[in-house]
C-alpha cells in the first residue's frame, strides 16, 4: 500500500515539474510555476489564484524596438504583413533550452513568410551569446532590458506570443511548445 502511495506521489511530482515553467527575472528570483494550466486559466479574467495576466486574444500587440545580438534593429511595426512568433526565454530555463531546436527549425522553414524572434529579458549579453552559439541559433536573438517583457506581461518563460500580419495577438502560451504547435499557430496567424 505504501509503495502505491509513493508511486502516485512520485508520478504527480514528475508531472508537475514537466508542466512547470521558469519565473522570468534575475537569477535570485527564478522559481518554478506549479502548473502551466493554472497560468493559462487566468487569461482575460481576474482570478484570485494568480496575479498573472495574459493578453486577451484579439488585442493589438505592443510595438517595440530592440537590437539583436548581431546589431540589427527590429521594430514590430515594421514586421506587419507577415505573422510573428515572439519567444521570451531565459538562459537558465531548461524548458526554454529544450524548445530551441524546434524554434530554430521553425525559423529556417518559415523565414521568408514569417518572423520568428527570440527575446531575452535582461540577462548578461555573454550568457545569451553563449546559448545562441551553443545551439547554433539562426534566428534573431533580441536583447530586452525588461521594458518589452513588461509590456508583454512576461512573468514566466518560455512565453510565446503569436501575432498575425495585422499586428493582432492570435495566441499566447506560457510553457514550452512543440514544433507542430508552433507551426500550427503560425499557420493560423497567416490565415492558412
Amino acid at each position: 500500500m505504501k509503495k502505491k502511495i509513493y508511486s502516485v506521489v512520485a508520478i504527480a511530482s514528475i508531472s508537475a515539474l514537466m508542466l512547470s515553467g521558469c519565473q522570468a527575472g534575475d537569477e535570485e528570483s527564478k522559481q518554478e510555476v506549479n502548473s502551466v494550466d493554472e497560468i493559462e486559466q487566468v487569461r482575460g479574467d481576474s482570478s484570485e489564484k494568480a496575479e498573472t495576466k495574459i493578453f486577451d486574444i484579439g488585442e493589438e500587440a505592443p510595438d517595440f524596438k530592440l537590437e539583436s545580438l548581431d546589431g540589427e534593429v527590429f521594430r514590430l511595426e515594421e514586421l506587419r504583413g507577415k505573422p510573428v512568433l515572439l519567444n521570451f526565454f531565459g538562459v537558465n530555463c531548461p524548458y526554454c533550452i529544450e524548445e530551441m531546436p524546434d524554434l530554430n527549425k521553425l525559423y529556417q522553414e518559415n523565414k521568408d513568410s514569417a518572423a520568428v524572434l527570440l527575446i531575452n529579458g535582461g540577462e548578461p549579453r555573454e550568457a545569451v551569446e553563449g546559448i545562441r552559439d551553443e545551439h547554433s541559433l539562426k534566428m534573431p536573438v533580441l536583447m530586452d532590458m525588461g521594458f518589452v517583457s513588461r509590456d508583454y506581461m512576461v512573468q514566466y518563460v518560455p512565453y510565446t506570443v503569436i501575432i498575425d500580419s495585422e499586428g493582432i495577438i492570435n495566441a499566447v502560451k506560457v510553457g514550452p511548445m512543440s514544433y507542430d504547435e508552433m507551426q500550427t499557430q503560425l499557420d493560423m496567424a497567416s490565415g492558412k
